[in-house]
């Protein structure tokens, strides 16, 4: 590729991600794109991640938070440094990542021949000299579920909006996965799709707000898929985000139910019905300690009460998706 090929800009977020951060820049840096620039956004580490990045890249642009932000705020600060600049396309990369030579130039080449799609990303592979072939688990998932809709498991009839986009190219999209979301790891994004469904929502601090960013990509009438011959490894899990495991799991648990509600494709009552279902196995799981992340029976609680606090919010996001749908 040539230096007249549009500029793309990677965006890392860290906290307290030293160890990983050596082989994630350096992997970027290595990437045979040429117009490529690199930001890194740092949630109050305190173990020297910021020296790490200057001694390894002096070229990168840091940005420095006094606390954790989280991952929605932190790369909101990068996607509008983006923005105001006017590049082209933003690359989100996970500190627990290493980037192939090639990805950044498939990624772009695949983005400027299909106008149609906002968001793509690699399929994943877990992180390891050998483990070429080995698809992590956010990738066999999206092997295995395809286009079904994100909830299901729990709702097995529901339609889902995970389908290619219309578009003249059409049978070039074999090699496409059209799952539900691109995870937040490894997620290409074309900054004027950004310009009109907005950037992340803060209230999703960190979990699913990848997942609401690629419904609003949708309902915005932009393409999100996956790119099955392009890769990155992905540790899954590496990087912490600064969050302990309680506080993960309460994030990870309350978006998922602001998710939930503020999906205008459910009526309110299937809303609340797949909600108290939901409520009723997350207290078990508090019980018993089963499940992804378990939460407390306090951090249920507190979820449930911060919720009620949300509901004109809720309101207000169910609406704008509705009228996203309208104009397009």
């Amino acid at each position: 590729m040539t230096d007249d090929n549009p500029l793309v800009c990677a965006i890392v977020v860290g906290q307290n991600d030293r160890v990983w951060l050596p082989a994630c820049l350096t992997t970027l840096c290595a990437s045979d794109y040429s117009r490529l620039e690199v930001i890194y956004v740092d949630n109050a580490s305190t173990d020297e991640s910021v020296d790490c990045v200057k001694s390894l890249a002096p070229a990168i642009q840091i940005v420095r938070n006094s606390s954790n932000l989280g991952f929605a705020v932190a790369n909101n600060q990068a996607l509008t440094i983006c923005l105001n600049r006017a590049v082209p396309y933003a690359f989100l990369v996970n500190p627990d990542t290493r980037t192939p030579t090639g990805l950044v130039s498939g990624l772009v080449k695949f983005m400027e021949r299909h106008q149609e799609y906002g968001i793509v990303g690699p399929i994943q592979l877990d992180y390891g000299a050998d483990s070429l072939g080995q698809f992590n688990a956010w990738s066999r998932k999206v092997l295995s579920n395809g286009d079904r809709h994100l909830f299901y498991a729990w709702d097995s009839n529901r339609p889902s909006l995970a389908e290619p986009p219309a578009c003249p190219n059409a049978g070039e999209h074999s090699h496409v996965a059209n799952y539900a979301y691109v995870e937040g790891a490894a997620l290409f994004a074309r900054t004027s799709t950004l310009r009109h469904i907005g950037i992340f929502d803060p209230v999703y601090h960190s979990y699913y707000e990848e997942v609401d960013l690629c419904r609003r990509c949708r309902k915005g009438g932009h393409g999100v898929g996956v790119l099955l011959d392009l890769h990155i490894e992905h540790k899954r899990g590496g990087g912490t985000v600064g969050n302990r495991v309680h506080k993960r799991a309460y994030y990870y648990t309350r978006n998922k139910y602001y998710y939930l509600f503020t999906d205008p494709e459910y009526l309110v009552r299937d809303a609340l019905s797949l909600g108290i279902r939901w409520f009723a196995r997350d207290v078990m799981n508090s019980i018993y300690h089963q499940g992804k992340l378990p939460c407390t029976i306090m951090q249920l609680l507190q979820i449930m009460c911060w919720l009620g606090v949300k509901v004109g919010r809720i309101a207000r996001q169910r609406s704008r998706l509705v009228h996203m749908s309208i104009e397009d």
